[in-house]
């Protein structure tokens, strides 16, 4: 045999780039070990027995060479056995394997020794059946290091695309499923059973789950449960004393033939088939946008410059399917405890609750799950499960990461910063989207550090490849052929020596714990202060002075006559008493049906407004209001009107609210109520301060036992502005008929803050509103998200147009 190299030269790539490339070709072809072999080493054909033939592709250069090689194939000038007369032991074995073949599809070794005349050497005998397997006369895969490939010989080849049939068809999960059913009711008196794999159990029974895995028991199966196989098996057995059956040797062959990949494993052997793997992914798969402001997508990436990439995404596809098996098979926490089982929240009793929380703050507890594998030729889908603390709900909750790798070149939408591409390179992308919360952490700890691990072992052994990390925010911002990337060796020295933070070109700060995931578990501080290299703003107005523009706003229930679903808000017009506060104060914004039911479906509910008095420090009930402006799909906030008032103020509970008489508010300018401006400017590492009333406990007082009405305040620094992508908001009118909250725009700030603040200013220095309170991270309870002013003052022009309605008069 012989291999004929070619070389196609692209219309638009460089002569020296070709040359590069091609050297390299001949550098990897001549340290194969195929062609060192001393017996049946196939030749390598060159030009002038020196370099590999290359041939334009626009220009047709090196067309008339390649046919000259290949008429002298055919003429016989190239391989010096042909032509050559046959040994009478080589026509004995071929006179003998004809005559076999009238009965028989596949026999053994040892039976085609019987049948000859002529007793010879086994060795001498294998090297006539390479021969004659190389001119097609039968099939022999025989090795002197693997005994169950030498002793077989395949008389059929279309017996044997018949048994390759059985296991390399699309649709083999649906045909092992059936297969299995059918096999079990045929031996239901004999007590075998035919179960699926622990590994498939495993990676594939998540929602939609797609892989091409088969256990060596699932392929056995398959083949018993055909007539022709059983035939055939039966036939060698009965020739055969060996432990080693037919369904063995067609087991070993597709391995030795890299049509079955082996998962290194404990238990059952199984395989990754990447024969049956889909082409082409749905376009929609994967995007690196992300509509909520508390996710990210992290990136790394390696760029290959000499691999071949169908090679590379095979080994790592299967490197990625044996470690997440192994990962999802180890117990994270004490060995002691027992495994907790997947769920979406676990209550725990106080004392549990609190030896857990010490034992693993922000630590995977329990086992993962894979929720979901989806495997193509060039990428692979995961989706991850894992338990970790939450300090806040008192319970284990299920964090989820998505993962994506994807082998891409410059064309693709997926790839990254193609700008620092040539034509042809490859690039491995490992995006990973999750909680952003601690720098990541439970992105990391999740499996996207497990993944990158599991990547980095399997090109280990490559060269030419240069290890790169993407910036999130270009990902989060610009599309992904336009990122930035960093050295990989550049952050981690950049961490390694105690820098925070890195900036790409576009002027984007990322923190190298998130890059890295090198962070470790972080208490919760009191105050959050803002990096030692920021700017800090000075704070010029005093909090004293804007305490009186500051509300307790609460969901009045006439039925039960008290206040429920207490908040925060702030005075923004006095001439017609606005009042703007978080949406999910006043409506319900859990998913589902009943999602934007005003005052939480309660009936003749309304909103209970306390304010500071003059004289006062403690908040008193003083008006309740009505909801006048709101979009509670893309905003959370609303702008209430105050109605009435109070004839006295009540300074409790809200009990007295339903016992008091209440004047209709026809000229609320006479309320003389102070207010707060608001800004659209601000500024990343800008000093904010949130006011608001804390309704999480204080002291003995316990959460949710009291409603707070004295105000407080906290201090952070403005660290991110979110934006959603555009295909996340493609139309209002399908906005309106979601059943849950994505936000357009939101600012993230590292402030602490506690239940009750929600819809609280934040104020900048000069005590300008900036934007409300939100909500909290929920993995890192300092990190927090705004509803932007600019957000506000939409809302504020369309209440200023509402109607004011005089019912109560």
């Amino acid at each position: 045999s012989a291999i004929l190299p070619v070389v196609t030269v692209p219309a638009d790539m460089e002569e020296e780039e070709v040359d590069r490339r091609r050297q390299k070709l001949e550098t990897i072809l001549g340290s194969q070990k195929i062609f060192k072999r001393k017996h049946n080493a196939p030749r390598l054909i060159l030009m002038d027995d020196i370099s590999i033939l290359k041939v334009n592709v626009r220009t047709g250069e090196g067309v008339g060479e390649l046919q000259d090689i290949i008429q002298a194939i055919a003429a016989e000038r190239v391989f010096d056995n042909l032509g050559m007369k046959v040994s009478k032991n080589t026509l004995e074995v071929l006179d003998t394997i004809r005559r076999l073949k009238q009965d028989h599809k596949v026999i053994l070794l040892d039976h085609l020794l019987s049948e000859m005349k002529t007793e010879m050497y086994v060795h001498d005998v294998q090297s006539i059946l390479h021969f004659l397997s190389n001119i097609g006369e039968l099939l022999y895969f025989g090795k002197s290091t693997d005994e169950v490939l030498s002793r077989y010989i395949i008389l059929s080849r279309k017996w044997l695309v018949s048994a390759l049939s059985c296991i390399l068809r699309p649709d083999l999960q649906r045909e092992l499923c059936e297969t299995r059913r059918f096999m079990n009711l045929q031996s239901i008196y004999s007590g075998e059973a035919f179960v699926e794999s622990d590994i498939v159990q495993t990676l594939l029974k998540g929602t939609n789950s797609s892989c091409p895995l088969l256990s060596a028991k699932d392929s056995a199966m398959l083949w018993q449960s055909m007539s022709f196989m059983r035939d055939a098996a039966d036939r060698t057995a009965q020739l055969s004393e060996a432990s080693n059956t037919m369904y063995d040797f067609l087991e070993r062959l597709l391995k030795h033939t890299n049509i079955l990949l082996p998962l290194a494993v404990s238990g059952e052997p199984t395989y990754f088939v990447p024969s049956l793997l889909p082409k082409a992914e749905p376009g929609n798969i994967w995007t690196y946008k992300t509509s909520e402001s508390w996710m990210t997508t992290l990136c790394h990436s390696w760029l290959l410059r000499d691999v071949g990439p169908a090679t590379v995404m095979e080994h790592v596809t299967t490197s990625l399917l044996q470690d997440l098996y192994e990962f999802s098979h180890t117990f994270h926490g004490h060995a002691a405890k027992p495994a907790y089982h997947h769920a979406k929240s676990f209550p725990l009793g106080k004392d549990s609750y609190s030896e857990v929380m010490d034992a693993h703050d922000l630590e995977v507890i329990g086992r993962i799950k894979i929720h979901q594998v989806m495997c193509w030729k060039s990428s692979i889908l995961v989706k991850i499960g894992c338990c970790f603390a939450d300090h806040e709900q008192a319970d284990l909750r299920e964090s989820f990461a998505e993962i994506y790798v994807a082998m891409v070149d410059d064309q693709s939408n997926h790839c990254v910063a193609t700008d620092g591409m040539v034509n042809g390179q490859k690039r491995l992308i490992v995006c990973g989207k999750g909680q952003v919360g601690h720098y990541g952490r439970k992105l990391w700890k999740g499996g996207y550090g497990l993944v990158l691990d599991s990547i980095k072992t399997a090109l280990a052994d490559q060269n030419g490849i240069d290890r790169q990390v993407v910036c999130p925010e270009c990902l989060a911002l610009t599309h992904p052929s336009q990122a930035c990337t960093w050295s990989w060796d550049n952050v981690m020295s950049s961490a390694q020596n105690g820098l925070s933070g890195v900036r790409c070109v576009r002027g984007h700060s990322v923190s190298t714990s998130l890059l890295c995931g090198t962070c470790s578990p972080v208490a919760p501080t009191p105050k959050a202060a803002p990096p030692e290299t920021a700017e800090r703003t000075r704070v010029s107005k005093p909090v004293s002075s804007l305490l009186n523009s500051i509300v307790v706003v609460g969901l009045w229930d006439p039925k039960e006559k008290q206040v429920r679903s207490v908040g925060s808000g702030f005075i923004v017009d006095k001439k017609n008493g606005l009042v703007i506060t978080a949406g999910h104060v006043l409506f319900n914004m859990k998913g589902g049906s009943d999602f934007g039911s005003p005052y939480f479906g309660v009936k003749n509910a309304k909103a209970v407004i306390g304010v500071i008095p003059d004289d006062g420090h403690n908040a008193v009930w003083r008006y309740f209001g009505e909801i006048v402006a709101h979009d509670i799909h893309r905003v959370d906030a609303c702008v209430l009107r105050i109605t009435t008032r109070l004839e006295k103020d009540v300074d409790d509970q809200g009990e007295g609210c339903g016992d008091q008489a209440e004047t209709p508010m026809i000229d609320v300018s006479k309320e003389n109520l102070p207010i707060l401006k608001m800004t659209r400017k601000f500024e990343l590492e800008e000093t904010v301060r949130i006011l608001g009333f804390n309704q999480g406990g204080e002291g003995v007082r316990e959460k949710g036992k009291h409603v707070n009405r004295t105000v407080d305040f906290a201090e952070g620094y403005i660290c991110k502005q979110f934006k959603a992508a555009r295909d996340d908001n493609d139309s209002d009118s399908e906005s309106s008929s979601s059943s849950s909250f994505a936000p357009r725009e939101e600012i993230v700030v590292i402030c602490p803050t506690i239940s009750g603040h929600s819809g609280g200013p934040f104020v900048n220095g000069e005590g300008k509103v900036v934007g409300i309170l939100s909500r909290a991270d929920p993995v890192d309870r300092n990190r927090c998200y705004l509803v932007p002013s600019s957000e506000l003052k939409q809302l504020l022009s369309r209440a200023k147009y509402q109607p004011v309605h005089m019912d109560f008069v």
